[in-house]
């Protein structure tokens, strides 16, 4: 089922963080946005827009401008440099679906998953660079697809879970990353007590 993965990850974050404020509502706001409208559509000129995406969008690109203008060039250097992978990637799904070993969204999301963690540190930039460059890639393939003369529909639930499964995986490296930095704060706390 299409959109299975988004679905579950929206439930559970909205399930955790329903009962909080400030900046974790306006988060909850935005993903039930996400789930209510993420399959209406809107048709301009032969393609199709999702509203989740015109949502997504819009809510990224203003965060982005709440930063200094050169972490903002920073950010879009990046974000098209995810959105040329994400493009690429999915041409090549598209035209050689061989190449993938296992389900495209995985390896898709696998690869931009290794590239954001290789273009930056901080966890909101990641984010940030992460949803703008999706963006953007959507925009490659439309104006791929457009030269072609085929239709290609923006922000799909396919799009979202790719999406929703990267940020699964940032999550887990993290959640992995805190874990061991404690396991190995308390093994040298150990060792210097002995």
């Amino acid at each position: 089922m299409e959109g299975l993965i988004f679905y579950c990850i929206c439930f559970i974050l909205i399930t955790g963080l329903v009962m909080t404020s400030g900046h974790r509502r306006k988060l909850v706001f935005i993903l039930i946005g996400l789930v209510l409208f993420g399959r209406i559509q809107l048709t301009i000129d032969h393609s199709t827009i999702y509203l989740s995406y015109i949502i997504l969008a819009l809510t990224t690109f203003y965060y982005v401008s709440f930063h200094t203008f050169y972490h903002q060039i920073y950010i879009l250097i990046c974000s098209l440099i995810v959105g040329m992978t994400y493009s690429s990637l999915f041409i090549i799904q598209i035209y050689d679906p061989a190449s993938f070993l296992f389900k495209p969204f995985i390896m898709i999301s696998l690869i931009l998953l290794l590239t954001i963690l290789i273009l930056c540190k901080k966890n909101e930039t990641r984010v940030l660079i992460l949803l703008t460059g999706f963006s953007q890639g959507e925009i490659l393939n439309y104006l791929i697809f457009t030269s072609i003369n085929l239709n290609y529909s923006f922000g799909t639930v396919a799009w979202l879970d790719s999406l929703s499964f990267i940020f699964l995986l940032m999550v887990c490296l993290e959640w992995i990353k805190r874990n061991i930095s404690l396991f190995l704060s308390k093994k040298q706390n150990s060792k210097a007590e002995i």
